[in-house]
């Protein structure tokens, strides 16, 4: 992957490669796509490089320290679904905001 040039406008190739990076420490530069005087994209081509290792050290502990919280909570989960139990409504908003967080900081790294 590493080195790898995709199209502008390529969106399978683009997709299955940031797939193929989540478990890599690689990244997808935008730093080659042309805009236009408005900033909207008209082409040029994506980059996959090297990830910077702080970036990819902090992300890394972000998605650890998140991952964390949603396992000391998930017993209010299972406590809600064994007996109805309603979770703390402050529990169920930060569970949520955990798991936009993960999925954020997986598309980034």
């Amino acid at each position: 992957m590493l080195g790898d040039k995709i199209a502008f406008g390529d969106r399978a190739a683009w997709q299955a490669a940031r797939t193929a990076l989540d478990d890599q420490n690689e990244y997808i530069d935008d730093s080659h796509i042309l805009k236009d005087e408005n900033g909207c994209a008209v082409g040029g081509y994506y980059e996959v490089l090297p990830q910077p290792e702080s970036l990819s050290l902090s992300v890394a502990e972000r998605i650890i320290q998140r991952q964390q919280y949603l396992d000391e909570t998930d017993w209010y989960v299972i406590r809600q679904t064994e007996t109805g139990a309603l979770m703390p409504e402050e529990v169920s908003k930060e569970r949520a905001l955990a798991r936009e967080e993960i999925s954020a900081l997986r598309m980034e790294a």
